[in-house]
């Protein structure tokens, strides 16, 4: 209905207006169509704006009017100048804003890198010390020459030493008196001629009676004699001197021994070697004055492999006067020293105060020889006989776990 109206009123514009171009028409109907889409889109069916009734529409934002065409000067049916013409401008077709780009969300500036530490300027290295200049090693003081050594004053050669011993004198050329008269030679202590094996000679009876005679052509030459010389009366004739047989040493010859007690003796049976200097048990017999139980006989302590808990390697006597202990040796020796063996488990003082003899002669007494301890006795003086014995002075038993004599 608005629609006809709008025309209606054109067509009396029209009529009114004689000169009205086409172009202009067709502008104002297309207002006019601009304003009914505005209406139309405005009005509610469910509204009645007579009565008031059903729910007012919500007027939408009015749109933009397009522009108006310009009026040409000079053109037809217009108020300006004479004989314009009216120019339409053609539509222009809306076009639709864009939709505006959301505003980008800002992006967080990122967290500044915190400053850095300045790294500290390095120290700078001390200026050294400029080395001193060694001291200049003092120029050393010249060496003095040395005083020369004094020319030694020669020794004066002794005054010759003019001999008046004659031939079979005693010599050894310090004084006149030992020394040799001259022709003589001094050959072991001993004036001595020169004459040769067979040759005549004189034996000391004649040079006794002529003490200063220098006649060495009738003493003998050393290592021979005058033999059969009868003074004034008959030449002697120089002879080998023959040589003595060598003493021999002494052999031991034991003492009279003090009586051996009675006692229980047992042959030794092993084969032990000993050391250099040690008498050798093989060929020895052991006795003791009586015989504790069945397995403390004499022999036990023959050895050098000593054990001195019992049983081990010991002994053991019973009490009694005269008690004692004895080695007969295999053959006639020197004695020098005897080493013994207490027990050490018990009863060290079984072997107390007892004296060692040797054939009957004293060595040593043993004192308070320590329980357990293995003690060498030495003789005051080197012994010879074939028999050692241990002999109490307490009558006490006696017990030895060791026994070794020393001597050649």
């Amino acid at each position: 209905m608005v629609h006809k109206l709008v025309i209606a009123s054109m067509i009396a514009q029209g009529v009114a207006v004689k000169d009205v171009s086409f172009v202009q028409q067709l502008v104002h109907l297309h207002e006019v169509d601009y304003v009914e889409d505005y209406v139309e889109d405005y009005v509610d069916d469910d509204y009645d704006p007579d009565t008031g009734k059903g729910e007012r529409p919500t007027r939408p934002p009015r749109p933009t009017r397009p522009p108006r065409p310009t009026r040409v000067p000079g053109g037809k049916g217009g108020k300006g100048e004479e004989g314009g013409t009216t120019t339409a401008v053609p539509v222009v077709v809306e076009t639709p804003l864009p939709t505006p780009a959301p505003t980008p969300v800002p992006t967080a500036a990122p967290t500044p890198a915190p400053t850095p530490v300045p790294t500290a300027a390095p120290t700078p290295a001390p200026t050294p010390v400029p080395t001193a200049a060694p001291t200049p090693a003092p120029t050393p003081v010249p060496t003095a020459a040395p005083t020369p050594a004094p020319t030694p004053v020669p020794t004066a050669a002794p005054t010759a030493i003019v001999g008046t011993a004659t031939a079979y004198k005693s010599c050894d050329g310090v004084t006149a008196a030992t020394t040799c008269i001259k022709g003589f030679d001094c050959v072991d202590g001993e004036c001595k001629g020169v004459a040769k094996k067979g040759q005549k000679c004189r034996d000391n009876s004649f040079y006794k009676r002529t003490p200063n005679s220098g006649a060495a052509d009738t003493a003998c030459k050393p290592g021979l004699s005058c033999k059969g010389y009868v003074y004034q009366k008959k030449w002697g004739e120089c002879k080998v001197v023959p040589t003595p047989a060598p003493t021999q040493a002494p052999t031991p010859t034991p003492p009279t021994p003090s009586p051996t007690p009675s006692g229980q003796c047992v042959a030794y049976s092993g084969s032990e070697a000993v050391p250099t200097g040690q008498l050798p048990y093989v060929g020895m017999t052991a006795c003791q004055t009586s015989t504790y139980g069945s397995i403390s006989y004499a022999t036990r302590a023959l050895t050098n492999s000593v054990s001195n808990r019992w049983s081990g390697t010991c002994t053991h006597t019973t009490q009694g006067a005269g008690t004692a202990w004895w080695v007969q040796l295999a053959e006639p020796s020197f004695v020098d020293a005897v080493q013994l063996t207490n027990r050490a488990d018990c009863c060290g003082e079984r072997l107390h105060n007892v004296d060692i003899l040797v054939s009957g002669q004293f060595c040593a007494n043993t004192g308070s020889i320590a329980q357990g301890a293995t003690t060498r006795f030495n003789c005051a003086s080197r012994l010879s006989g074939n028999e050692v014995m241990l002999r109490s002075n307490t009558g006490n038993l006696i017990t030895v776990c060791g026994f070794q004599v020393y001597g050649a």
